[in-house]
């Protein structure tokens, strides 16, 4: 299933208030949700300029009683800066029962064959796989991993749901056949799945 449909799958019955931290330039997921009924707050500091459901803020300048029914959180968590007080406040932000759903990728994952099947696939590539691989770290230098991401929520929220996902897709040319293409050598463990979902209640 795409991010829509995962997040839809996860969250309480509309018109539940959910806010998503880290909406983007566009917020068309946060667009989706509010057509699908929830009560939307996307914050973002980058968010669109129209009035309505964007707050142009970052997640500290929330208000400390803005509650809501659940955060979702989508191939953000591993940009934030602090991560620690950061899901403190997601934590404080949700109501009792209330639930994280994120989206994230565990971008130091990425192993030798995973790296090997990324390089030759991709249309323009650099001149080898040692200056892919030394690209690759280049971009995440300074982003957490995986490890460090659940070391975190573990110890704010307990795990209601984890899955595997296919993320290197969206470096190739034709994604949908990409995504099938990785999702194929995923699950016959010719590779590795560095995307991942999650959901979580607070502690």
């Amino acid at each position: 299933m795409d991010t829509r449909e995962f997040v839809l799958s996860q969250l309480p019955p509309a018109p539940a208030r959910v806010l998503e931290v880290g909406t983007g330039g566009e917020g068309a997921l946060a667009l989706e949700l509010d057509g699908a009924g929830y009560e939307m707050m996307a914050i973002d500091p980058a968010a669109p300029q129209d009035e309505g459901i964007f707050r142009r803020i970052k997640l500290e300048e929330l208000d400390a009683d803005e509650l809501f029914h659940a955060v979702v959180a989508v191939r953000v968590l591993h940009h934030v800066t602090d991560l620690a007080p950061a899901l403190d406040r997601i934590r404080d932000h949700l109501r009792p029962g209330g639930v994280l759903v994120l989206e994230e990728i565990g971008w130091d994952l990425l192993d030798e064959p995973t790296a090997e099947w990324l390089y030759e696939e991709q249309a323009e590539v650099p001149a080898s796989l040692e200056d892919f691989r030394r690209e690759w770290e280049d971009e995440h230098v300074g982003l957490h991993g995986y490890e460090a991401m659940r070391e975190e929520l573990d110890g704010r929220f307990r795990e209601r749901f984890f899955s595997w996902e296919p993320f290197l897709y969206r470096y190739l040319e034709d994604r949908v056949t990409g995504e099938s293409l990785e999702r194929g050598l995923i699950e016959a463990d010719a590779i590795r799945a560095i995307g991942w979902r999650y959901v979580g209640e607070p502690l």
